[in-house]
């Protein structure tokens, strides 16, 4: 779930980011009475949308696929995925800003998404990992991601357990979008 939900936002927001450039809406939005601000909003509000679906519909077939529960914080498990969202959406408006064509977008944010994915834990438990693996996972949102995921809904752990998880997310995601927003902004002038 964790890799297709970085890949349906960082590759999707970058292409449509970069449709949206080619053909001339970012500039025409420019040229109509809304601030610069509401159009990045814009930008990050639809990713993060995008993403939630996608995470909502993958957490919906496992329950009715493979009855796999959220576990007993269903709440908690959607803040982290919230996170993980919001993380990923800077990144992919900042490839949407800085790519010059969809196939670079598609190719680059891919290479991103499983990178990200093998790195993190999508591909093998993070627990048969060398230590110095483990702290490379654990240094990567992918990776933080998937460790708070597994010790809610597998270990059933508190959400309090994860204040360092939730620290983690919110400065990545801050100083990513602080980067996004500077970068389209500058795309946008």
């Amino acid at each position: 779930m964790i890799m297709f939900v970085m890949m349906a936002v960082l590759m999707t927001g970058a292409i449509r980011l970069l449709a949206d450039r080619e053909a001339g809406h970012l500039q025409r939005m420019m040229a109509s009475p809304v601030a610069p601000s509401t159009i990045v909003a814009s930008q990050f509000v639809s990713l993060g949308l995008l993403g939630l679906a996608e995470a909502a519909y993958f957490l919906l077939m496992g329950w009715l696929l493979f009855g796999q529960s959220p576990g007993p914080h269903p709440v908690a498990v959607l803040g982290v995925l919230v996170l993980l969202v919001a993380a990923v959406s800077g990144v992919g408006v900042i490839l949407g800003a800085t790519l010059r064509s969809a196939k670079q977008a598609a190719a680059v944010g891919l290479f991103i998404t499983l990178g990200l994915a093998a790195l993190g834990g999508s591909w093998w438990p993070l627990e048969i990992l060398p230590r110095g693996m483990k702290l490379l996972a654990m240094s990567l949102p992918s990776g933080q991601t998937m460790h708070a995921l597994v010790r809610l809904m597998v270990w059933g752990d508190s959400p309090l357990a994860l204040g360092g998880y939730v620290a983690y997310m919110a400065a990545f995601s801050l100083v990513t979008a602080a980067i996004a927003v500077t970068v389209l902004r500058r795309h946008l002038a």
